[in-house]
């Protein structure tokens, strides 16, 4: 169905959304979407929701090349692919004339697979193992299992004995995982490339162990608060109840038999002044079975909580769609009062972390403007960004100026006791 060029300026980018067989891939119409978002992510589907109207001439056209479940979607930018997945819902609004759809990539696909014949590896590199379960799932007969997708070469280092049953019904999106979330398990990323005139590839890439870029080499300074920074509306949100400095792994097992792994960061307390937290996780994984294989769970679980879990979340205009991918590193760097050192000035300070990108979302503005990024960052698990000092209350008062010893001391306005307590 061909449809109309959008008059915009030479300097704006053109998004167009190609409808295409999941099975084939052949091209079937192009979708005119509207209010476009979309994400990108390490070891979890990234996702795409937009609408489109219709008319009664164009319906015949559009409802087939938006059939949920059997139809794929391809977000380009100037030609370029820069999003590829599958459209498994579709809400048509019969007032309106309008229909919204929901897309998830690739990884969504192998959700809805299942491992039906056992696959079992003996000294097997975790990447061949990837790469196994998505040829176990192209064979399945009678046909049908295969939605073409290329697997990335290269080994990830690690060598594993891994079996997943027949009689367990795994689904092949749940064993990708397995490996992802194992201590030093491999990034996966479902990546879709190309464009009309060179091919079109759907593909998984897998981490050597890691994907992405060293911040060295992408030079992206993602920063807040100083002049120029290209981050807006920078909100962080700091969670100190999941903080542990020791952690236990339950593996399988009961009562004396159970399979415990034991990680710890001593230094925790012993440098940093934490107090000794201590948590747990149950594994029912009959393949945990060495003190090895359950202390490398707890030494993952424990890498996750060993400091409060920071979340910062803005977003960005100044990071052109398609220069990063999740897994690249960037320098997070802000600046704000918030971390001013020195309560006798009017100060700011600069807080700065190099980390990964482990998601994004792009929102695409109807008029053809520049899109918004919002990243989401991994590896944010900070013992301490400023030192821990013992605070009088004198001198906080001293610090705050006059009337500021009734700011949670005393009979203060806020109550009896710190802030209120």
């Amino acid at each position: 169905m061909p449809l109309p060029e959008p008059k915009l300026p030479a300097r704006h980018p053109r998004w167009t959304y190609l409808a295409a067989d999941l099975s084939s891939g052949t091209i079937i119409d192009e979708l005119p979407l509207g209010r476009v978002q979309f994400s990108r992510a390490l070891n979890t589907a990234g996702i795409l929701t937009g609408s489109f109207a219709y008319t009664p001439r164009t319906a015949p056209l559009l409802r087939p090349a938006s059939t949920p479940g059997r139809t794929a979607l391809y977000a380009l930018r100037d030609g370029q692919v820069q999003w590829g997945g599958i459209l498994w819902s579709r809400k048509v609004d019969h007032d309106r004339r309008v229909v919204g759809v929901t897309c998830a990539d690739w990884w969504s696909y192998y959700d809805h697979r299942l491992i039906t014949a056992t696959l079992d590896f003996t000294e097997t590199d975790q990447n061949d193992i990837a790469r196994a379960i998505i040829a176990a799932m192209d064979a399945t007969s009678p046909g049908g299992g295969s939605i073409d997708i290329a697997t990335s070469a290269g080994a990830g280092g690690r060598v594993l004995d891994r079996t997943f049953d027949w009689f367990n019904y795994t689904a092949a999106a749940d064993a990708l995982r397995q490996l992802a979330e194992d201590e030093g398990g491999p990034d996966l990323r479902f990546d879709t490339v190309g464009t009309l005139a060179t091919g079109i590839t759907r593909q998984l890439n897998i981490g050597t162990p890691r994907l992405g870029r060293r911040a060295d080499g992408t030079g992206i300074v993602i920063d807040y608060g100083s002049q120029g920074a290209i981050l807006e509306n920078l909100v962080e949100d700091e969670d100190g109840s999941t903080i542990e400095s020791v952690h236990y792994a339950l593996g399988p097992g009961s009562e004396e038999a159970k399979l415990v792994g034991v990680a710890q960061r001593s230094d925790l307390v012993l440098t940093y002044g934490w107090p000794l937290l201590e948590g747990t996780t149950s594994y029912n994984d009959d393949t945990l079975d060495s003190d090895e294989a359950i202390n490398a769970k707890a030494r993952a679980d424990l890498d996750a909580r060993a400091g409060i879990r920071t979340l910062p979340a803005g977003s960005t205009r100044g990071i052109d769609v398609g220069t990063l991918d999740p897994g690249d590193e960037v320098l997070l760097e802000v600046t704000s009062d918030w971390y001013n050192d020195d309560p006798s000035a009017d100060l700011t300070g600069t807080w700065s972390q190099t980390t990964r990108v482990t998601s994004f979302t792009v929102d695409i503005p109807d008029n053809g403007g520049v899109e918004t990024l919002t990243p989401t960052f991994g590896d944010l698990v900070v013992v301490s960004k400023t030192t821990h000092p013992t605070v009088e209350p004198e001198f906080r008062a001293l610090a705050l100026g006059a009337g500021a010893s009734n700011l949670g001391y005393g009979d203060g306005p806020y109550g009896e006791g710190l802030y209120g307590g």
